[in-house]
């Protein structure tokens, strides 16, 4: 039979790890962006001065847009790994605020698109 988990130990560990990997995550979409766009030179591929979002106006702001998203996230989401290392609930709740607040202004920007 299987032995009940204690959740008091995986709980606290596994909460600031979900946080973690999902800023991790963004960090990589966000900087993935930036380097197709603006190393690769891949921008053609790319819808730009349509009826999107206002980063889809240009190749600059979308390349300066996604690395400046994937910056924030991943400072959110090493914050949080610090957290994890150093078991500060505190800080953890400082870094899963932080990539909350991110991912919630990533959402209000994709919603003000002027769709046409």
């Amino acid at each position: 039979m299987l032995k009940k988990i204690k959740y008091k130990i995986w709980l606290p560990f596994l909460l600031p790890l979900l946080f973690a990997l999902f800023g991790l995550l963004f960090a990589f979409i966000g900087f993935s962006e930036f380097y197709n766009v603006a190393i690769k030179n891949q921008g053609s591929a790319y819808a730009f001065g349509g009826g999107y979002q206002w980063y889809y106006e240009s190749e600059s702001i979308y390349w300066k847009y996604n690395l400046v998203d994937g910056t924030l996230f991943l400072i959110a989401a090493v914050f949080t790994i610090v957290s994890i290392i150093k078991k500060n609930k505190r800080m953890f709740a400082a870094g899963a605020m932080g990539i909350f607040i991110l991912f919630f202004i990533m959402m209000l920007n994709a919603k003000s698109a002027p769709y046409e």
